[in-house]
């Protein structure tokens, strides 16, 4: 068997492999639901310290999610933050939060608290016009660590999202 792949169009997501003669449409309520059904069994399992549902540029959209996140989230035994202002650092490309808003996912409200404080910092930073390194990959790095991350894919990603962008 060949490995899968999916497609996005059209707010459906058609998942297949070479083994298949069809593929099966998917919703995109149903697919990004899916993802974050694991990401909260991830974090209710100390897997990961923090969870991002995927960005969502759509904010209707992304309300209409919330019924089911907080159903998830106590099926989990997990709390949620509704992030309508993403913090952006250099681990991943702007382009793919800005303007977006996402779900939260924690188990320990001291994760939350130092999101919360890696974004105030960033702010801070670039109101006083040092957003440079080392704060700025200190900060990026930090958000990888909460996210569970490991070093090596906190530095590919941060390599990465600096040649994207030509920093």
């Amino acid at each position: 068997m060949r490995e899968g792949r999916i497609e996005k169009d059209k707010g459906m997501i058609a998942v297949g492999c070479e083994a298949e003669e069809k593929d099966r449409k998917i919703d995109r309520y149903s697919y990004e639901l899916g993802v974050m059904d694991c990401f909260c069994e991830m974090t209710a399992s100390g897997l990961k310290g923090l969870a991002m549902s995927h960005p969502c540029p759509d904010r209707k959209e992304w309300e209409s999610f919330r019924p089911a996140v907080q159903k998830l989230c106590q099926k989990y035994e997990i709390s949620f933050y509704p992030e309508e202002d993403p913090l952006i650092t250099d681990l991943f490309p702007a382009r793919m939060n800005q303007g977006t808003c996402h779900y939260l996912f924690y188990r320990d409200k001291a994760v939350l608290q130092e999101y919360l404080a890696i974004k105030a910092e960033r702010k801070k930073a670039i109101e006083e016009h040092c957003y440079v390194d080392p704060k700025r990959y200190e900060l990026a790095w930090r958000l990888g660590k909460l996210l569970s991350y490991p070093d090596e894919g906190i530095r590919r990603y941060i390599r990465r999202t600096r040649e994207e962008e030509g920093l």
